[in-house]
């Protein structure tokens, strides 16, 4: 289970700037958020492709800078599409609710760019600025103990089972399968979402990390899968007792902590043989 929100409660806001053009209805965001390859633009542009009711092919993006969307908070902790979807979506209620009159004036058949133009010779306002604060949660100091209160908004879940194979002669290990279930509501992009969800298992599993975004800790699954085949491998020699394994699963790591015949004849006791890094 991790919780969606920051811990620092001023850093759950975010702003947006949404423009319609008069001359052919496209639509131009500016958002707070940084894109760096988790789709965050697009998601962006399928919010307000959705508000408005347009084709995303009318939506476009203009790169984040501060002198749209001031004092935005970090794109980290899982939440940049609640934030920034939020905002634009309010900016583009706010553009909705200049267009009524005139989609009322000109009746339900007239086209996008009808009404864009009808509210431009009428001098009505084809911008708008949005703007999104987390509700119901509080500031709290999670370091302080004793502290009660809900820091986050709301929280997912994620489940991994992993099948691995290990080499008792080298060391060497292989993940055969992964299968995960996220818990990711009901998502913007689908495929977006998969490829957040598998890179953060991928990463992880090649790396020390432990838990960071959501995704994140279910590349675990796949080293206590590797401690599992570990302890089949011990048992053999009848070593049933706890062992401890530590991460990374490093080649050097596995391959001592079988605790064959061969190991024992070179180090007796398996306590002093736990190397800090891979060699």
């Amino acid at each position: 289970m991790f919780g969606i929100s920051f811990s620092f409660r001023a850093l759950n806001q975010a702003g947006a700037l949404v423009h319609i053009y008069h001359g052919d209805g496209s639509v131009l965001i500016s958002h707070g958020g940084v894109e760096m390859g988790q789709g965050l633009h697009t998601k962006m542009c399928q919010v307000a492709a959705t508000e408005l009711q347009l084709p995303l092919e009318m939506i476009f993006i203009s790169e984040t800078a501060t002198d749209k969307v001031p004092n935005a908070s970090p794109a980290a902790a899982s939440y940049s599409s609640d934030l920034y979807g939020m905002a634009v979506r309010n900016a583009c209620q706010e553009l909705n609710r200049n267009l009524a009159p005139c989609k009322a004036a000109l009746g339900d058949t007239a086209s996008w760019l009808n009404v864009v133009s009808h509210a431009w010779l009428n001098r009505i306002s084809l911008f708008a600025t949005g703007f999104y604060k987390t509700p119901e949660i509080d500031d709290l100091d999670l370091a302080k103990p004793g502290s009660t209160g809900s820091p986050f908004f709301y929280y997912t879940n994620g489940a991994a089972v992993s099948e691995v194979e290990i080499d008792v002669l080298t060391g060497e290990s292989k993940n055969l399968r992964t299968d995960i279930v996220m818990d990711v509501g009901r998502p913007l992009n689908p495929a977006l979402d998969v490829g957040q969800i598998e890179g953060a298992f991928k990463d992880t599993n090649h790396s020390s990390k432990g838990i960071g975004e959501p995704p994140l800790f279910l590349a675990a699954s796949v080293f206590f899968a590797i401690r599992d085949a570990i302890r089949s491998s011990r048992l053999q020699y009848g070593r049933d007792e706890w062992f401890q394994q530590d991460s990374p699963a490093s080649v050097e790591r596995i391959g001592l902590a079988f605790c064959d015949d061969l190991l024992r004849r070179v180090v007796p006791d398996e306590e002093g043989v736990r190397p800090k890094l891979t060699l």
